[in-house]
């Protein structure tokens, strides 16, 4: 939620850490499937707000969102139920703070150099493989 707020409120130019974004202005939304529920509750929860210099168009045949409902149902209680699930929070923490260190002064938008880039997949690699059994 907070990172469509970011991108379509503030333009990628606020603290992302910020509670809330403002107004989309003058922006066409248009959003499928699932994309129209992120944008439903970002707007219900007042992370951001639509303002009337902007539209919001959706566009779903609404069936494969019933089924995708049951599954984040499942998946959630199946992650909150997991005993690993604390260590694998840390785990996703680690990884997106080694990014943005490694992406430096262009993030989120671009890496700071090539030779930063290839750091980041190379420990990502790395990273990954940790999780094998």
């Amino acid at each position: 939620l907070k990172h469509l707020c970011y991108w379509a409120a503030g333009r990628g130019q606020q603290d992302i850490s910020q509670s809330s974004f403002g107004d989309i202005s003058d922006t066409v939304l248009f959003a499928h499937g699932a994309g129209n529920l992120i944008i439903a509750k970002a707007l219900q929860s007042g992370v951001c707000n639509l303002a009337p210099s902007s539209n919001w168009f959706e566009v779903q045949d609404g069936d494969h969102l019933s089924r995708m409902a049951k599954w984040n149902r499942d998946f959630c209680e199946e992650v909150a139920n997991d005993p690993d699930g604390a260590t694998l929070d840390a785990a996703l923490d680690e990884a997106a703070a080694k990014r943005l260190e490694l992406m430096g002064t262009g993030a989120p938008k671009s890496w700071e150099s090539e030779e930063r880039r290839q750091e980041w997949y190379s420990w990502r690699t790395t990273w990954q493989s940790s999780f094998s059994d």
